[in-house]
Order: structure tokens, then C-alpha cells, then sequence
């Protein structure tokens, strides 16, 4: 099977493509942002949901509850 110039072009342009990519991220001095683990460690957790919901959150939750309930009366 012979193997088409197309084929061959468009490797040479993937490799090239790639290699270009490692220069950029490996040279560009780049670093990673420091971790935010520290910051989530208490997110998620259901006395965090509690408060957000019943003091930032407790005009749209009523909203939302009120709208729930009419929508299963209605139904």
C-alpha cells in the first residue's frame, strides 16, 4: 500500500504543530496557580449550604418555594 503525500504532509504538520506547542508552554515561563484547596475545605458541607441558603440566599428561596407550591397545587 502506498501511502499518500497528503498523509505525509499532514503528519509533518501535526509533529510540527506539536513540537511548537511544548516550546510555547514549556518556555513561556508560565506557572500554575497556587492551590485553592485551603480555601474549599469547607464548602459543600451542609451547615455551609444551611447558612448561604437561609441568610444570603432566603429571598430566592422563597421565591422559588412559593412558585413550587403553586405549580403543584395548579397541577
Amino acid at each position: 500500500e502506498k501511502i499518500s503525500y497528503k498523509k505525509i504532509i499532514g503528519a509533518g504538520l501535526s509533529f510540527g504543530v506539536l513540537m511548537e506547542l511544548i516550546y510555547v508552554i514549556g518556555f513561556s515561563g508560565a506557572t500554575l496557580p497556587p492551590s485553592q484547596f485551603d480555601k474549599a475545605v469547607g464548602v459543600g458541607t451542609v451547615e455551609n449550604i444551611g447558612l448561604e441558603l437561609f441568610t444570603t440566599f432566603l429571598f430566592p428561596f422563597e421565591v422559588t418555594s412559593v412558585l413550587l407550591l403553586a405549580a403543584i397545587v395548579g397541577a
